[in-house]
């Protein structure tokens, strides 16, 4: 599931501002003003799919902490144990537990 967040999120990026200065010149011809009917359909349909994605990753995280909790709970199981380079803290005594920020 991690990489459909970093596919989310690299699509964000790329029409955000990679692919923005390919279409503009296109989707904005001189024969359309002042209204720009097509242009404005293009970078409102832009947006959508941005804000769509972004809820998707909310959610994708919400749900991943929600997991992290079950399983703390039901195992008795540190889910930061799993983590790469996670600590139990000074000498074993503090509890280290990883939840994503959404």
């Amino acid at each position: 599931m991690p990489l459909i967040c970093a596919s989310a999120l690299a699509v964000v990026n790329l029409m955000g501002a990679g692919v923005a200065h390919l279409y503009t010149s296109y989707m904005f011809p001189d024969s359309q003003k002042p209204r720009y009917y097509a242009g404005g359909a293009v970078m409102s349909g832009a947006c959508l799919v941005c804000a769509l994605m972004a809820l998707f990753i909310k959610w994708h995280l919400k749900s991943q902490n929600a997991d992290i909790e079950r399983v703390e709970l039901e195992g008795g199981v540190l889910a930061s144990s799993a983590i790469a380079g996670s600590k139990a803290g000074y000498r074993a005594d503090g509890v280290v537990s990883f939840r994503y920020v959404h």
